[in-house]
């Protein structure tokens, strides 16, 4: 079970998300607690009145703001997306005739991403024909970037390969640099929230988006909300660079996934769909049509099919295949609840239900969070639902026996032999489909498991 510290309550998780559409992770608490403490204890106020003050003091609010965000970056983070930049999408856009390019670094917190891309697109276009749109929700990582100094620590060997273009900008300082007024003039920043419903000041235009490793602290919800707006601003045929983790979870009509240099990408799509005949699509018919219109959901079995080839690194994506999608949703939704982040966990599988329908892995991941966040009945009822959906699902069986071991030993005993022999099946049919649940272990450990306990709860009952 996850425990909040003293000050950080569910009130103020809560506030902190309506506010920002941050979902706190785990690790950021004590860093904000220790805020609040010292924060509340300066004004000697109540916590309550505290989050009174946020919403009517704003520069307690952007304080406070600032606390909450992570600032981890340095220059040409994730080296690949530069080397696609360089080879491939600026020499594109120069030979298509732009002569002043929509670049937005969208969640630059500190800048070094800013000054990257500044940097790169002065080796294409002259300086007066280079701006950089930088953004971020918080305001001293913005006075940093507007300052241009910076650790030595914002240099690491990832990126190592662009440092050369900054040698220009720089002057060492200590042990600090300072990047020169002649490239950080190419960067407009200001601050903006992107879970707001408006991006006040971005007009559009924009033929490179950067935003990377921020749609991963809010909901699900929220990531497709972001992603739907940027899409509106991207020029058709622009670019959204996001980091590499969070690629998988992303799909949006009008984005097409890219895969270049080792890096997925989204490419705005440039081609609108073309009708056939007979047929109309979707932007064409009245929205009674649209109403009436629901796709079938998917087979559960498509779905696990595809789960091996979205966990192969090397594969490329099909494109516009809803059950790889849909694979991409489930592997998130298993991935997020085993590291503990349950309401993004539990949102991935709503999504994936509204693809699929509820079905006997669904019930089983919303078990597992359960289970984590130590609600016993309530995982009781997922595991049992699961298992009712589909016999044969020994994962759901497994999980409700080990649940019954104390208070129904002879029923757990039973339910542990059911286990034994799906498992046996499951080995002979050699398909591993629910593999991907198993957290590494072979399907052998678990009946290894059963057996131990069937053996234990059998002596216990002949006692």
């Amino acid at each position: 079970m996850i425990h909040t510290p003293h000050m950080l309550t569910e009130k103020m998780l809560s506030f902190i998300e309506s506010r920002t559409g941050i979902h706190l992770p785990e690790t950021g608490y004590r860093q904000v607690d220790a805020f609040l403490e010292e924060r509340i204890a300066l004004l000697g106020v109540s916590l309550n009145r505290y989050l009174e003050l946020l919403d009517t003091v704003p520069d307690e609010r952007h304080a406070f703001l600032d606390a909450i965000t992570i600032n981890e970056t340095y220059f040409f983070r994730e080296e690949r997306h530069f080397s696609v930049l360089e080879s491939e999408i600026f020499p594109a856009l120069k030979e298509k005739g732009v002569s002043r390019p929509g670049i937005w670094s969208a969640a630059c917190s500190t800048g070094e991403e800013a000054v990257s891309l500044a940097a790169l697109a002065c080796q294409f276009w002259s300086s007066s024909n280079v701006r950089v749109l930088a953004t971020d929700i918080n305001r001293s990582a913005i006075e940093r970037l507007h300052s241009g100094i910076y650790r030595r620590s914002s240099f690491r060997h990832d990126g190592e390969r662009y440092h050369h273009l900054l040698n220009p900008y720089l002057d060492e300082q200590g042990t600090r640099v300072q990047v020169s007024a002649s490239l950080l003039e190419n960067i407009d920043s200001h601050w903006i929230n992107l879970s707001d419903s408006k991006y006040e000041g971005i007009s559009g235009n924009l033929h490179v988006v950067f935003l990377r490793n921020m749609l991963i602290y809010v909901s699900f919800e929220r990531r497709l909300e972001i992603l739907a707006r940027i899409a509106e601003l991207l020029e058709e045929g622009g670019f959204l660079f996001l980091s590499s983790t969070e690629i998988p979870l992303l799909k949006h009509p009008d984005m097409q996934l890219k895969l270049s240099g080792g890096s997925y990408y989204f490419q705005k799509k440039t081609v609108a769909p073309v009708e056939t005949k007979g047929e109309k699509t979707e932007k064409s018919m009245s929205p009674s049509q649209r109403k009436r219109k629901k796709p079938a959901p998917l087979r559960l079995v498509d779905i696990l099919q595809r789960v091996r080839l979205v966990s192969d690194a090397d594969a490329i994506p099909e494109e516009d295949d809803p059950a790889e999608e849909a694979a991409r949703i489930l592997l998130q939704a298993v991935h997020l609840v085993n590291a503990g982040d349950f309401a993004k966990g539990e949102a991935a599988v709503l999504a994936l239900e509204a693809l699929s329908g509820a079905n006997e892995i669904t019930a089983y991941i919303l078990g597992l969070s359960a289970l984590r966040q130590d609600r016993r009945e309530k995982a009781l009822h997922f595991f049992a639902a699961s298992a009712a959906g589909n016999a044969e699902f020994w994962p759901a069986l497994f999980q409700h026996a080990m649940l019954l071991r104390r208070d129904e030993p002879g029923r757990a005993s039973r339910e542990f032999s059911s286990v034994l022999r799906s498992v046996r099946k499951y080995r002979k049919q050699g398909d591993g489909l629910y593999n991907f649940l198993l957290e590494g272990f072979d399907s052998q450990y678990f009946a290894g498991i059963c057996e131990g306990w069937i053996t234990r709860l059998e002596s216990k009952r002949s006692i």
